[in-house]
């Protein structure tokens, strides 16, 4: 061998050991680095007549586990829909107040219960009356706030879901971008080491944002998929979607919200993983049934203190009195059997002049509105205001309207109770109530 040749031989293992030393400084410098694996330096030799010499080398990944790396994305898509439901649940566990500080919807009602106790013992007593409006508008307040949370919730997912969506096709034309630059950075021969370890840092971050199945081909081209459908093969695909501005108990998915569309298919109840599976899984089911339970709270609430109320009568007596319950016609069956009275009584509460009705003498609701007025000739007067609700008015100055429903029945309530004369709520849902005026 001749020296030239012996020199060149040892500078081609001296360049030999400097790239295997350079990559294993890499490998200790970037450690720490998010998303950065080990590199191997991989020699290639060129066979002499008298020798065998390094003649180069490629920089590659050390071996990954593809099936562990799998796991961790689908791991990664469970945590993260986890999380984002215990962010949104804890802000609505927050607003339903707490047990230590009496501030929780129990208590408002314990408290409603102690103040009609107090003025079943002294049903004259104005300030007990107060009391018990004090607090009844104090629940209906308690549930009116916790249902406009519930649905602001139900709203912020829809708008965190538009971003979500914005964040994913980000990530997905970035993936596709990467999929162009490895294609052309192995033509030239360079490696793709760093751009492998770029497309595996983005893949995490997509299964953060939504659940994803992928592959890399014989290529190393990255195919992802969303259920069946694809977000990357050839070409990056771009979810379609448009957040709400508001909701209600009654904007409900489909047609209430837009889909999350993807070239044509509605990719909503496939998506079970991530941000963004979490997310619609508190706007469409998780807070639906939280308004559900506080319509059904509010609901039993309702009926059961209206029905009480209904039951007795307002001292002193009113000179107006306009029925909660709407939407009556005068040809309306009345259905009615039982007696129900009817009195006119001074600021003292003593009869003035009363009359009883038979309910199973009526066919229709204008049947028993003209007996009515017929029976106490411009005293009372009865009728249907234009919203159907039955209105009394006392036409003798200082006398008001009193009821006793004796055993009146129409459709299993009292006639009071059936034209909602005396409620002390009005409303139909945690959304709506109200103290009646």
């Amino acid at each position: 061998m001749s020296l030239i040749s012996a020199l060149n031989t040892t500078f081609a293992g001296l360049k030999d050991v400097e790239s295997r030393l350079n990559v294993t400084s890499q490998n200790v410098t970037n450690a720490d680095r998010e998303g950065y694996t080990r590199k191997v330096y991989d020699s290639e030799y060129s066979t002499t007549n008298l020798s065998t010499i390094p003649s180069g080398g490629t920089i590659n990944s050390a071996q990954v586990n593809t099936f562990l790396e799998k796991s961790v994305v689908e791991d990664t898509s469970a945590a993260f829909l986890n999380s984002k439901i215990a962010e949104f649940m804890e802000n609505y566990a927050d607003s339903l107040g707490r047990i230590s500080s009496e501030s929780t919807i129990s208590d408002a009602l314990d408290r409603l219960v102690n103040a009609y106790a107090g003025l079943a013992v002294t049903p004259e007593d104005d300030a007990l009356k107060a009391a018990v409006v004090v607090e009844a508008e104090r629940i209906a307040a308690e549930l009116t706030q916790l249902s406009g949370t519930v649905q602001d919730l139900r709203t912020l997912a829809d708008q965190q879901i538009e971003q979500s969506v914005e964040d994913i096709n980000f990530m997905v034309s970035r993936l596709d971008e990467i999929n162009v630059q490895i294609t052309e950075t192995a033509s030239t021969g360079r490696s793709v080491a760093e751009l492998e370890d770029q497309r595996r840092v983005l893949v995490e971050d997509l299964a953060e944002k939504m659940d994803i199945t992928y592959f890399v081909d014989n290529n190393n081209q990255l195919k992802i998929y969303a259920g069946s459908r694809p977000l990357l093969d050839s070409v990056a695909h771009e979810i379609q979607f448009s957040a709400v501005s508001a909701t209600s108990s009654t904007t409900l998915y489909p047609g209430g919200f837009s889909a999350i569309d993807l070239n044509g298919f509605d990719l909503t109840t496939t998506i079970s993983g991530g941000e963004l599976g979490g997310l619609i899984d508190l706007r469409d089911t998780i807070l639906v049934e939280e308004q559900e339970k506080l319509n059904e709270f509010a609901d039993v609430l309702i009926e059961q203190l209206n029905t009480i109320t209904n039951e007795g009568a307002p001292y002193a007596s009113r000179t107006s009195i306009i029925g909660e319950e709407r939407g009556f016609a005068p040809a309306d069956p009345l259905g009615g059997t039982g007696f129900v009275r009817v009195a006119l009584t001074d600021s003292l509460g003593v009869v003035q002049n009363f009359a009883d009705f038979d309910l199973s003498g009526y066919a229709t609701i204008n049947d028993i509105i003209v007996d009515m007025n017929a029976t106490f000739a411009g005293d009372i007067t009865f009728a249907l205001d234009a919203d159907g609700a039955l209105n009394m008015t006392s036409n003798i100055a200082g006398q008001g309207i009193s009821m006793n429903q004796l055993d009146s029945d129409i459709g299993g309530e009292t006639f009071s109770k059936a034209f909602g004369l005396n409620n002390l709520f009005d409303g139909t849902s945690a959304e709506d109530i109200t103290v009646s005026s």
